[in-house]
Formats: C-alpha cells, structure tokens, sequence
C-alpha cells in the first residue's frame, strides 16, 4: 500500500520540475539587441544636458522584462520599461551623467533582463570640460 503513495508523489515532484524547466526554456527564446551598448558623450561642457538614450528591440519570442537597471556612481538611470516589451517592439533606457563633474566619463549601466546572459553592461564615456 505505501509504494503507491510513494510513486504518486514522485511523479508530482518530476512533473513540478517538468513545467519549471519548460518555463526556463521560454526565457531563454528571450533575446534583445542594443542599437548601441557603448554611449559616448565625446566633450561635453560643464552643466550641459547630460542625458542619453539607449534604444534596445526584442529579438526574441518571448516577452522581454527588465527586472533592474543599476548605474556607477554620478550616473543616474532616469527612465527604463516598467511593462514587459513584447516581441520585435523597441524600448528606452535613458541615463544622466552628472555634468558638473569635470574629466572623464568611464561608465557601465547594467540591465538585468530575462535573457539567457541575465545582465547586460553598457558603456558610457565621454569627457566634461569647462
């Protein structure tokens, strides 16, 4: 009388990790593509709009979620799609530099998504002057 107890409950278990190992398998039809991942600046004046634009599309079959968006220091993501980006529509992130800050930008942002890399480094760079 146990063993079939026993067999029921092994079957759920595999059949549990079944439907979780399908849906990992979706993620994974999830791509994107970054019009640029290197944003640069060139020379910029102290104070001057420090704002820019990276523009990504999904490439793959699968809603495209961008669980967070993180940035090094004096570099502030001000804009990222809160909604999931359907197949082949195109979003925005847009970041600001912090202009007053006078020399070089070396920057990364970094989008964590659910792509199969999981995580995205984008470049910033550029130079402030007076």
């Amino acid at each position: 009388m146990k063993y079939p107890i026993l067999i029921t409950v092994l079957l759920s278990i595999l059949s549990i990790s079944s439907i979780h190992s399908q849906s990992d398998a979706q993620t994974l039809n999830t791509t994107v593509e970054f019009e640029a991942t290197v944003l640069d600046f060139g020379t910029i004046s102290k104070s001057s709009d420090g704002r820019k634009t990276f523009v990504f599309k999904n490439t793959g079959e699968e809603p495209l979620v961008i669980s967070k968006v993180f940035s090094s220091s004096h570099l502030r993501v001000v804009k990222y799609p809160q909604e999931p980006v359907q197949p082949g529509e195109k979003g925005e992130i847009v970041i600001k530099y912090d202009t007053n800050r006078v020399g070089p930008i070396v920057k990364t942002v970094t989008v964590m998504m659910n792509i199969k890399e999981k995580a995205i480094p984008l470049q910033v760079k550029g130079e402030v002057k007076l």
